[in-house]
Parts: C-alpha cells; structure tokens; sequence
C-alpha cells in the first residue's frame, strides 16, 4: 500500500513540474519596460544554457536602461580551402595559418605535413563564429598561394537549443520532486524504487548538458579545414565508378579464395581422418568375418 501511494505521488508530482507556469505583467514608464526586457532576455538566455544561473543575475544587475545582452551564435560553421603554393613558401604556410588564426583569436586544433615531394600538408583551425569570414578570407591568400578549390556549410541549430533547455528544465523539476521524495520515504523498497528513477533522471540530465556543450562549443567556434598542396603536386585522384567496380570484384573475389583455403584446412584433415578409418575397416573385415565363420559349428553338427 505504501509502494502503491509513492508511484502515485511520483506520477502527480511529475507531471505536475512538466506544467508551463503562468506568466506574469507589468507595465510602467520605457525605463523600467527597458529593464523588464533585459531581465527576461538574460533569464531566457540562462533557460537556454547560454549563461550560467549566477551569470545570469549578474547580467540582470550590470545591464543599464536599453541595453540588451549579446545572444551567443547558434549557427556551425564549417569550411575547407585547398590552396596551391610556391616551392620555395611552403615552409612558411603553415607556419602563417597559425598566426592568422591566432591573431583572431583561435587556434590550430592539428596540423599534418607530408615528407614526400610534392609536399602537402592539412592545417585544422578553430576560429570565434565572428570570424569566421575573416579567417577564410585571409587563409586564401596564405604565403600568397592561390584558391583551387573552396567551400562551406552552415547549421543552424537554434531549435535544439530550445528544445534541449526545455528538457533539462523538465528533469530539473522532476528531480526536485524525487529528491523530497527520497527525505520522505520510510521502508527500503521505497528508497530503492525512488533512488532508480532518481538516477534514470539525472543520468538524462547529464546527457542533455552535455550535448548543450558541445553545440554552444561547435556554435561559438567554427572550423576550417585548411589543405595545402606545393606547387607541381598532382590532385588527388577521384576514383572513377568502373574502377570502384574492379576493385570491389578484387576485393571479393580474394575474400572466396581466402574463405575457401580457411576451410580446406578444417576439410582436409577430417578427410585424411576418415579415410583412414575406412582403410582401417576394409582390412579388419575379411579377418574379422573369417574368425567369425571359424568360430560357428557346422549344420550337422548342432543337430
């Protein structure tokens, strides 16, 4: 009966915490409407994670009349330049890129370099959503090589933010109830069955911050992929569809012969195995059969 009245207050509070609050309103002069906007944008902003809860109070007390905090980017983006240089400037490229991009405040996140002759390289750089036209403009032209190939990409990813920050609101609420809950329960089977649902949700809301991380990280920072081809080097070979055909019959065909010598050696020693066991029965038989007819007494005789 206890069991039965825990589910049951787990459920009402539950779902109680899912239900959106009543909003409330105020009207006054355009200072002090100046004011409530600020405080709702830089609450909204903390609902969405883009700032934390005590970032988000201090925001409420620094804005002044009329001004409104800067949202975060809620766009990725992504690029890629393949850029040809000079021989004799091919050292000094990637050395370039990674004071074009420090120089906007970003980073190299890695940076490849081939040996072989023609050389290539792959420079990776992060750089703030801001800069991010900047940065490819200005990787163009490093160690003044010129663009064969360019492009990028964008992802707005504004309503995951949304959708996201709600959830975790959700499970917030719900965790405060299972956490009273928990102070309230008096048997074992009650603790434990709280404890499960508890954990189940905050496992979840782990989850969710943690991806909320990772877009504001993806967000905040764009990537470009920065490849770097000497002078003289040829351009990777795309492969065309006959050769994909050949080489995936290739492919397949050594995958028969190889499963074909894998069981030969599982056949052949079976094989050897049984045929000496039937060499063996062939030349036991007649000396078995014949002591067999030695050993029985004539007709006549029984009579």
């Amino acid at each position: 009966m206890r069991a039965i009245t825990v589910v049951a207050t787990v459920a009402a509070l539950t779902a109680a915490a899912g239900l959106p609050g009543c909003g409330q309103t105020s009207s006054g002069s355009g200072s002090a409407a100046n004011e409530n906007g600020a405080a709702t944008s830089a609450a909204r902003m903390a609902a969405a994670g883009s700032l934390a809860p005590k970032d988000a109070a201090s925001a409420q007390l620094q804005l002044g009349p009329g001004k409104l905090p800067e949202p975060r980017s809620t766009v990725i983006q992504t690029g890629r330049l393949t850029v040809q240089i000079d021989r004799d400037r091919f050292s000094d490229a990637t050395l370039e890129a990674g004071r074009i991009a420090n120089e906007l405040h970003g980073v190299v996140v890695s940076s490849d370099i081939s040996k072989s002759r023609p050389r290539m390289a792959t420079v990776v750089v992060r750089v703030p959503a801001a800069a991010f036209q900047t940065a490819m403009s200005d990787l163009s032209g490093v160690a003044g090589g010129s663009v064969h190939d360019v492009s990028f990409e964008s992802e707005d990813v504004g309503q995951q933010f949304v959708d996201l920050a709600a959830r975790r609101t959700n499970l917030r609420s719900q965790e405060r109830v299972l956490r009273r809950l928990m102070d309230q329960a008096v048997t074992v089977t009650d603790t434990i069955r709280v404890q499960n649902q508890l954990s189940q949700v905050q496992g979840q809301i782990e989850e969710i911050s943690g991806r909320l991380r990772y877009l504001h990280d993806q967000a905040d920072l764009s990537t470009i992929t920065l490849s770097l081809r000497e002078a003289g080097a040829a351009p990777p070979r795309q492969p065309t569809a006959i050769g994909s055909a050949f080489r995936r019959g290739w492919d397949r065909a050594v995958s028969v012969v190889t499963a074909v010598i894998a069981g030969a050696g599982v056949v052949i020693p079976l094989a050897l195995l049984a045929a000496l066991a039937l060499a063996a029965g062939l030349w036991l038989w007649p000396r078995l059969a014949r002591r067999l007819g030695r050993s029985q007494p004539p007709a006549g005789d029984a009579a």
